[in-house]
């Protein structure tokens, strides 16, 4: 089935059998089709899409004029697409977008993955849910419409990235369990490289170091943890990781098995992260 496939993640795509879908060069049309792509499935009230992608400009008559100019031009851009009828619902009041099976949609297998690996401790992934929560990862090739700066598109890319991370952290200590600890190193540093002051990361790759007796490498990335957590929060290690620092030191044995972590319900989250426990 030939598919219209867009990417969020990173700069924005639109495309149909590899061409950029026309009628959709309009900064407002693409925002409201984004905005309806992350809020999928859930019919909004043309007041709250009108308020949003508009209501700071202008008044609320106005907003709901340019919505449905808005609105018109998306359903006329779609309607040129083959097996996309019943993609955008509207009536006088609501606006929904229901994918259809030629949606490929980079965010959908995200997200799947981020539930699976918040529902499941890392000790009970199948192999089937590690595969789908590490192609997630590679899906992630960029932060979520890099260079958009609207407020409801912020929060999104806040919460995508917190989860990007929380499926990093998670299939780390599940290949860690594995002793798969080539994939950890990979899948360790690439944490650290959105988040540099990732204690318990540092513990991991302290932890993995010494059980391959690389005990050099295991106090660099002691130190590491240090100048981290210095540079970016002003505060010292706390006493796991000195308690993983004193096994390095003595030359004894790590723990048998990784921390259990389990990520915060979304709810809970309000912003950028601080250092792990």
């Amino acid at each position: 089935m030939k598919q219209l496939q867009i990417q969020l993640f990173g700069r924005l795509s639109i495309t149909y059998q590899s061409r950029e879908v026309a009628g959709l060069e309009s900064t407002k049309v693409r925002e409201l089709l984004c905005y309806l792509l992350l809020h999928r499935s859930r019919p909004h009230p043309r007041t709250t899409l009108a308020s949003i992608l508009w209501g700071d400009a202008c008044t609320t008559s106005n907003s709901r004029k340019y919505l449905r100019n808005a609105l018109w031009r998306l359903r006329s851009a779609m309607a040129g697409i083959p097996g996309s009828d019943g993609l955008i619902v509207a009536d006088g009041d609501w606006v929904e977008l229901k994918p259809v099976p030629m949606l490929s949609l980079d965010v959908a297998p995200f997200e799947r993955a981020y539930l699976i690996s918040r529902r499941k401790l890392a000790s009970e992934l199948t192999a089937i849910d590690a595969q789908e929560i590490d192609r997630a990862i590679q899906v992630y090739s960029g932060c979520l419409l890099a260079n958009w700066n609207r407020e409801w598109c912020v929060s999104a890319r806040d919460r995508f990235h917190h989860h990007y991370l929380a499926m990093l952290d998670k299939l780390a200590e599940h290949r860690e369990l594995q002793a798969d600890y080539i994939s950890v190193l990979a899948l360790a540093e690439r944490l650290l490289e959105s988040d540099p002051a990732h204690e318990r990361t540092h513990r991991r790759l302290m932890r993995v170091y010494l059980k391959t007796g690389d005990r050099t490498n295991a106090l660099r990335q002691y130190r590491r943890c240090v100048d981290a957590l210095r540079n970016e929060l002003g505060v010292e290690p706390g006493p796991k990781t000195m308690a993983v620092l004193a096994r390095i030191c003595d030359g004894r044995p790590t723990i048998s098995r990784p921390e259990p972590v389990s990520p915060p319900p979304l709810e809970r989250y309000t912003g950028p992260r601080t250092a792990a426990s």
